[in-house]
């Protein structure tokens, strides 16, 4: 299915004063910063006009993960990280928040521990945060242009610090925490760094879309409505297969609180980056993004990326056969679906259920023993079971999106393009 974009709705993309979008994503540093560092463009953010501090305050976003914790920072006004938007020819917003996350890192071998009323943590080696960090900028750099939709947050700094400046990080973490849940987890970092002289910390500072919360605690908020929780959980589904598509990796470390999911009102101002098309032409912002996290732990396999690629080339063919049972809203949709393609959908819920069995096989050979939620069969009767419906549904919207964006050819102009010489540079030389 071939979307096409009025001409005036194409004018409203490129021209439009009253309607211009704020914020959104991807993230990239700005064009201007071509010559610098990361470490002079992190400088250039984080300093404001006259010399003082430009962070506002840091959050704790989750600390569920076994290897880190992650936290939200705002900043004051900047130029240098900028967010894309749809309309831009080039115009841009300077980034007000981004992800932090916060890891420790040990000379050799991984080492667990406990601070004094924290939960169990562990550290990680140097080459095993060097290859998460690669990995997350592979997956963000073979996303994020072709239609600018990325599946993971991009990455605009990353490095390890000594022991002694990773403690005076923390310390400022601490004078600007902004509630008691996030000056806890930074006072437990802090405690094991001045208990251990030999381990440091590693910092990955990268995009943060607004109202971002784990997809783990928006289906918690959604219990009790099943079909939110199955559209939820099955969003996961997608994007854990769409960066496989697109990149041939995968993710092996996917538990529910390695996906970032956003939900924010289009009319509060900062309606995001993604948007769709309804049967008008006229532009519709989305208020829902959702984007994989903690890549450190990746695999391979030949087989299982064939198999994901013959289910994307079936998906597609079916979008394209049966458009209105994508344009419409998602009640109707799901009726028309019900109707004429039921049997399609079931045949790629056998799909689906096979890939992810055998994908859950290869995590479980790099350690992991759980997150068996990804093959629950099927749909709504259980709730977070898989429904190919919702799947193929989450796949036309971002196919939709993408041509929006290539429709623009301004749209990258102010920033630069991902893989950024610099960033590749830094994540190279992380010691």
């Amino acid at each position: 299915m071939k979307i096409k974009i009025s001409k005036k709705n194409k004018r409203n993309i490129k021209r439009s004063k009253n309607n211009r979008l704020s914020g959104g994503k991807p993230l990239f540093r700005n064009i201007n910063q071509m010559q610098n560092t990361i470490a002079q463009s992190m400088h250039d953010a984080f300093t404001a006009p006259n010399g003082t501090n430009n962070i506002r305050q840091f959050s704790l976003v989750s600390d569920t993960s076994y290897f880190g914790y992650f936290y939200k920072i705002d900043i004051g006004n900047n130029d240098t990280y900028l967010n894309i938007n749809v309309n831009n020819a080039p115009v841009h917003s300077g980034v007000r928040q981004l992800g932090y996350k916060v890891t420790v890192v040990s000379p050799n071998f991984r080492e667990r521990w406990r601070a004094p009323g924290g939960n169990e943590k562990s550290t990680v080696t140097v080459r095993e945060f060097r290859e998460e960090c690669s990995g997350q900028y592979s997956v963000f750099s073979a996303t994020c242009m072709d239609g600018a939709n990325s599946i993971t947050p991009g990455i605009v700094a990353c490095a390890i610090y000594t022991n002694v400046n990773s403690i005076a990080i923390l310390n400022s973490m601490i004078h600007r925490s902004a509630n008691p849940r996030t000056t806890a987890t930074a006072q437990q970092l802090l405690w094991f760094l001045t208990s251990n002289n030999t381990v440091r910390i590693g910092l990955i500072l990268m995009e943060f879309v607004p109202h971002s919360i784990t997809i783990s605690t928006a289906i918690d908020q959604s219990v009790g409505i099943p079909l939110r929780v199955t559209f939820l959980a099955n969003m996961m589904r997608w994007a854990l297969l769409r960066s496989a598509f697109t990149t041939q990796l995968l993710h092996a470390d996917f538990h529910l609180e390695n996906a970032l999911y956003s939900r924010y009102p289009a009319n509060t101002g900062y309606p995001g980056f993604y948007h769709d098309i309804d049967r008008a032409g006229r532009l519709i912002p989305i208020d829902e993004s959702i984007q994989i996290i903690d890549w450190g732990q990746v695999e391979r396999d030949a087989q299982i990326s064939a198999d994901i690629t013959q289910l994307f080339a079936g998906m597609h063919a079916h979008i394209r056969a049966h458009p209105d049972e994508f344009v419409n809203d998602v009640m109707t949709a799901m009726h028309l679906a019900n109707t004429m393609s039921v049997n399609v959908y079931l045949q790629f819920n056998t799909r689906i259920l096979n890939i992810f069995t055998r994908w859950l096989q290869v995590a479980r050979r790099a350690g992991n023993q759980y997150f068996t939620w990804v093959t629950r069969a099927f749909g709504i009767a259980q709730a977070d079971g898989i429904y190919s419906f919702a799947i193929c549904y989450h796949e036309a919207r971002y196919m939709r999106n993408r041509n929006i964006v290539l429709a623009n050819p301004h749209i990258y102009n102010s920033i630069v393009h991902a893989p950024d010489p610099a960033i590749m540079n830094a994540i190279a030389q992380i010691v």
